[in-house]
């Protein structure tokens, strides 16, 4: 199978790219948190609205890899070219990309080597909870509040960093599997 036919849009790896890009512009608007008390920009639109929910870690988690990237390969200027979300806040168009890709690739391996596969399925899934729980400690939350928004924000950033752990695991199991194949195939 062509990489045009990993990246060719279907209804699988649709519905992953949208919420990978709402994480994505999200996690930006969401940005503003860290300087709202200096009254330097404006509000992003939708700031308020998202406000609750817990993007800003699962952004950064998610674009950690095209971020450590750009940075060894001194690409940091291309965010300079971006549109403005708003003053002060630029589009995460590579970001939005990333996750277009990462989307595609997570469900082709997922539907290649992991459906049929339900042991490393559920090894997975363990994993990616046990991430979720580190990276936000849901497990202590009905003993700490019961405030709604600190339960929604807590909820959010658990299953968020859950599935993105999982989309991980399933791209280097992907990787593993391809260059073990390669490998294989490869005359002596």
């Amino acid at each position: 199978m062509g990489l045009i036919q990993v990246l060719k849009p279907n209804l699988h790896n649709i519905p992953l790219f949208i919420l990978l890009a709402f994480i994505s512009v999200g996690g930006v608007i969401q940005t503003y948190a860290c300087i709202d008390d200096a009254d330097i920009l404006p509000k992003p639109p939708l700031y308020d609205i998202l406000k609750p929910f817990n993007l800003w870690f699962p952004w950064l988690y998610l674009t950690a890899p095209i971020q450590i990237s750009s940075l060894i390969l001194n690409l940091r200027w291309i965010s300079g070219i971006f549109p403005e979300l708003s003053p002060g806040f630029k589009l995460p168009l590579g970001s939005i990309l990333y996750s277009y890709v990462t989307s595609a690739w997570s469900i082709y391996i997922y539907r290649r080597y992991i459906s049929t596969n339900k042991r490393i399925l559920k090894i997975f899934i363990i994993i990616s909870i046990g991430f979720g729980c580190i990276f936000s400690p849901v497990i202590s939350l009905p003993f700490i509040t019961i405030d709604r928004e600190l339960i929604t924000f807590t909820l959010s950033g658990f299953l968020l960093i859950t599935l993105i752990t999982l989309i991980y695991l399933f791209s280097i199991y992907g990787l593993y599997k391809l260059l073990r194949n390669y490998l294989a195939e490869k005359p002596r």
